[in-house]
């Protein structure tokens, strides 16, 4: 495990890096081997200091809860500091200014450094989009075609293991766990995110065999990181969002339309959201997923969770999704 403390988080950088995640440039004096560096302007900065405490006057207004029940991260905000805090306890507590500018690390002594990276890249980067304006889904998703496929489903649904199935030289992984969502003048466009597939070891072995030289995704997980060779383009536009609805073991693979109506729900589990105080962000959202189901098709997938499904939820997607 490599602690913070002698990994250099600890010293001023005076010389920091621009980096481009979901089609949002930020700056950080910390190296993200995963994504590449960009020469254009940063809108925002990510520091990690070790010693600040996360200010005294913070209120807390809601807790996130795990499969487990536990309350991890707490959200909260500063009057005084004008910021929003999260703090997912005994790791990392993350202070964020009221408009999303700069983002603060508080890591907690003995936190690896590639805890913090991950909660920074899929946790913390998402919800300040949020603050900002943009919208993201936990969701993945490959490029079919030359539009992305996002899957939506879940925690356990398999969104990664079937982005990771499908994803190929010529169906580059677009994002992992987290995609970002905004219009333009082509209409609806997923942006490029996290390149890498997180998956448990059952999944990394059944998609690639010997799994002992993946990376781990963090220091505290069992989950590995398949890298995506691949570069796909920044963004691309949203094509298909696949409801993923995982089935008894035996029941045979399928995929069907899904009405509207199945869909808001759904998505509205899988958004982001940073304030939920701020009615003003709430409906913005519900208007933007509103128009996410009635641009963008979607469909049920319905399989088991038994690996050699695999192949037949893939042929059955990509025949959908080919057929335009």
């Amino acid at each position: 495990m490599t602690d913070l403390r002698s990994s250099g988080f600890e010293r001023p950088c005076l010389s920091r890096r621009g980096y481009e995640v979901s089609g949002f440039v930020f700056e950080t004096g910390e190296p993200f081997p995963e994504l590449a560096e960009t020469a254009a302007p940063p809108v925002s900065r990510f520091r990690l200091r070790l010693s600040a405490p996360v200010p005294t006057d913070t209120v807390w207004y809601h807790y996130a809860r795990l499969a487990d029940g536990r309350a991890w991260p707490a959200f909260g905000k500063s009057p005084s500091d004008a910021c929003y805090v999260i703090d997912f306890a005994g790791v990392c507590a993350f202070v964020i200014s009221e408009r999303g500018g700069r983002i603060d690390g508080r890591p907690a002594a003995g936190t690896a450094a590639s805890t913090v990276r991950r909660l920074f890249l899929d946790q913390v980067i998402p919800l300040v989009l949020n603050l900002r304006g943009y919208e993201c889904l936990h969701a993945s998703a490959v490029l079919v075609g030359g539009a992305a496929c996002a899957f939506i489903g879940p925690s356990g649904a398999g969104k990664s293991t079937l982005a990771a199935a499908l994803a190929s030289p010529a169906r580059p992984l677009l994002s992992d766990d987290c995609l970002a969502l905004a219009d333009s003048q082509d209409g609806l466009v997923a942006y490029s995110g996290n390149r890498g597939s997180k998956l448990w070891p059952d999944s990394a072995e059944a998609l690639c065999g010997d799994h002992g030289s993946l990376p781990a995704v963090t220091g505290h997980e069992a989950k590995k990181l398949l890298e995506s060779e691949a570069v796909p383009p920044r963004c691309a536009p949203l094509s298909r969002i696949y409801l993923l609805d995982p089935g008894p073991r035996d029941a045979a693979p399928s995929l069907g339309e899904a009405h509207p109506s199945q869909g808001v729900p759904i998505l509205l589990e899988a958004a982001f959201r940073l304030d939920l105080t701020d009615a003003d962000m709430l409906a913005r959202q519900f208007r933007f997923l509103m128009s996410v189901v009635s641009a963008v098709p979607l469909r049920r997938v319905r399989y088991s969770h038994d690996f050699a499904a695999l192949p037949t939820v893939c042929d059955l997607i990509l025949a959908d999704a080919e057929a335009g």
